[in-house]
């Protein structure tokens, strides 16, 4: 009997998510709710970015406009932002601190390699954010790409080329 109830109960809790997720979310403006998923990334990317000690860097760069990438249900909005390293900081050891204090911070920090060989370090935040820390140019650049969480979109929703 209590694991019939408990079944029932999780059917119930099933068919109420499910409500959560159907077509009542589209009744919100699509360009308003992409908006909102670049108002995100882009914070996380700046929150990302700070994390390197401000005596290190020459000068960062965020991208304005992004580009819109299909995912599972929708679209998910991607950008960047890089910073330029000052003279004799390496930039192994700079993504190396970013991540270690990222994680201090709150995002959850994974680890994997290029295909060159060289670690790459991907970091999602609480809303879901992935970003992604690469070192460029001779290790003199940080780049940080970003992807939003998947964003519903209705189907008949065409999306401009950037965002």
């Amino acid at each position: 009997m209590r694991f019939l109830c408990a079944g029932a109960l999780l059917t119930v809790a099933v068919l109420l998510l499910g409500a959560c997720a159907s077509n009542e979310d589209l009744s919100t403006d699509p360009d308003t709710r992409l908006a909102a998923a670049k108002r995100m990334t882009q914070i996380a990317e700046s929150k990302a970015i700070a994390l390197l000690p401000d005596e290190g860097v020459a000068r960062t760069e965020q991208l304005e406009r992004g580009t819109l990438l299909s995912c599972s249900n929708g679209y998910q909005w991607s950008g960047a932002v890089t910073a330029r390293l000052k003279r004799g900081v390496f930039g192994s050891a700079a993504q190396q601190d970013l991540a270690r204090s990222a994680e201090a911070h709150g995002f959850t920090v994974s680890q994997d390699r290029l295909l060159t060989g060289r670690p790459r370090y991907e970091l999602i935040d609480s809303a879901g954010v992935q970003l992604l820390v690469t070192v460029f140019d001779g290790g003199t650049v940080i780049d940080i790409d970003s992807a939003s969480p998947c964003i519903r979109v209705p189907d008949d929703f065409r999306p401009p080329a950037e965002y």
